[in-house]
């Protein structure tokens, strides 16, 4: 069972996904669900996530102590129903990738279904559920994060 989290408005939280054949950093992959949690006030939410797909000591000394491999990850969500997430960095980095998207705060309204538009990832379908929170819940196949990438989502 993983530890309770708090996450305040305008953060982004990056979950590895794990289970219990987990013993060591050798055994984890590069596959995350992100969390954003807009505030009432603000549409905007960041957060940082490292772009390693190996998170040996030597590696991550290698390709995050001596150079950066933070991705800055931020999200916008307007009026308009168009999520946009950007991830920008300043170094090469292993591309992470992220399978579902868990929205809160975002204005209520009317949303059947989601259509990913303007990506580096191939088109695919994509889930989505209103939690009874009102949390969104997106799920799809693994969306490409590294790289300076930009992804927007069309809600209607």
């Amino acid at each position: 069972e993983p530890p309770p989290y708090f996450l305040k408005g305008g953060s982004i939280f990056m979950k590895q996904n794990v289970d219990d054949s987990i013993q060591s950093t050798q055994d984890l992959n590069n596959t995350f669900t992100m969390i954003t949690a807009f505030s009432s006030s603000d549409e905007n939410a960041e957060g940082y996530i490292l772009g390693s797909s190996n998170y040996e000591e030597q590696y991550i000394y290698d390709h995050c102590v001596l150079k950066n491999c933070l991705i800055q990850i931020k999200a916008f969500y307007g009026n308009d129903n168009l999520l946009k997430i950007e991830a920008t960095n300043q170094e090469q980095v292993d591309n992470i990738f992220i399978n579902e998207i868990y929205l809160m705060g975002v204005p209520p309204g009317e949303k059947k279904k989601v259509v990913l538009e303007n990506s580096s990832s191939p088109n695919f379908d994509i889930t989505l559920e209103i939690l009874k929170s009102g949390t969104i819940h997106l799920k799809f196949p693994d969306l490409i994060i590294g790289n300076n990438v930009l992804h927007n989502f069309i809600f209607s």
